[in-house]
C-alpha cells in the first residue's frame, strides 16, 4: 500500500507540477486546474493502471498474480477460454510486474504532451486504435505465451506525437512508418540477444504489438487527419 501511495502521488505531482511554458511571452501561464482538465485522460489513466496492479497483484504492488495473468491475458493464437476477454479490448490493463508497470506508466506521463495538444477525444481514439491494432500480433505467438500491457497503445501515441500534423506529406507518412518498424527491429534484435532467463519461455516483450500500434497510430491519423 505504501509504494502504491508513493507512485500515485508521484504521478499526479509530476504532470500537474509540469506546465507548459506559453508560445508567446504575452500569454498567461495554464492555471493548475486547466493544466489538469488538459491531460485529464492522462492523469485518470495512470492512477487506472496503478489501481489495476494494486488489485491484480493481491495488494502487494510488486508482481502479479499469476492465476490472473494466466486467465485473463491474451494467449498465443488468440486462444478461446471460458474468461478469456473480449480481443484487444482488456488485456492492455494488465501487467506482469512492477517494473512493466513503472515504464509504462512513466511512459503515459511523457505522452500526456500529445493529449495537451490535440485534446482529449483526440488521444483517446489514437490509443483506443493502437490497442486495437497491437493486438493483431496475438496470432503471431504460440499459445504459450500471454499478452498483456498498453505498450502498443503507448507506441501509437508516440507515433502520432510526430505524425498527426496537418502538413505532412506522403513521403513523411512512410518514412514514419519505415521509422517505428526500424526501431521495433532495433528492440527485437536486443531482446533476442537477451532472453537467456527461464521466464522468458513465457512471458516476452511484444516488439510486434508495438510495431503495429504505432502502424495503426499512422494509419489512423492519415485517414483522420486533424480537423
Amino acid at each position: 500500500m505504501i509504494l502504491f501511495t508513493i507512485c500515485s502521488l508521484a504521478y499526479l505531482l509530476t504532470l500537474l507540477s509540469i506546465r507548459p511554458a506559453p508560445l508567446s511571452l504575452k500569454a498567461e501561464v495554464p492555471s493548475f486546474g486547466q493544466h489538469a482538465m488538459s491531460i485529464r485522460v492522462s492523469l485518470l489513466l495512470g492512477l487506472l493502471l496503478l489501481g489495476i496492479f494494486m488489485v491484480t497483484s493481491n495488494f502487494g504492488f510488486i508482481e502479479a498474480d499469476p492465476a490472473i495473468i494466466d486467465g485473463y491475458a491474451m494467449r498465443g493464437g488468440w486462444v478461446l477460454e471460458p474468461r478469456s476477454p473480449p480481443f484487444g479490448l482488456t488485456h492492455w490493463l494488465l501487467h506482469i510486474d512492477f517494473q512493466h508497470l513503472l515504464t509504462n506508466v512513466a511512459g503515459l506521463g511523457l505522452l500526456s504532451i500529445y493529449e495537451r495538444r490535440v485534446g482529449a477525444r483526440r488521444f483517446v481514439a489514437v490509443l483506443l486504435v493502437a490497442c486495437l491494432a497491437s493486438a493483431f500480433s496475438v496470432f503471431f505467438y504460440p499459445a504459450s505465451i500471454r499478452l498483456c500491457g498498453i505498450s502498443g497503445g503507448l507506441f501509437g501515441l508516440a507515433a502520432a506525437y510526430f505524425v498527426d500534423e496537418r502538413s505532412m506529406t506522403t513521403k513523411d507518412w512512410l518514412l514514419a512508418i519505415v521509422y517505428f518498424g526500424v526501431i521495433v527491429g532495433l528492440l527485437t534484435l536486443d531482446g533476442n540477444l537477451r532472453s537467456s532467463s527461464a521466464r522468458a519461455v513465457d512471458f516476452q516483450i511484444d516488439h510486434l504489438g508495438h510495431f503495429l500500434g504505432a502502424l495503426g497510430a499512422v494509419v489512423y491519423c492519415r485517414l483522420r487527419p486533424l480537423s
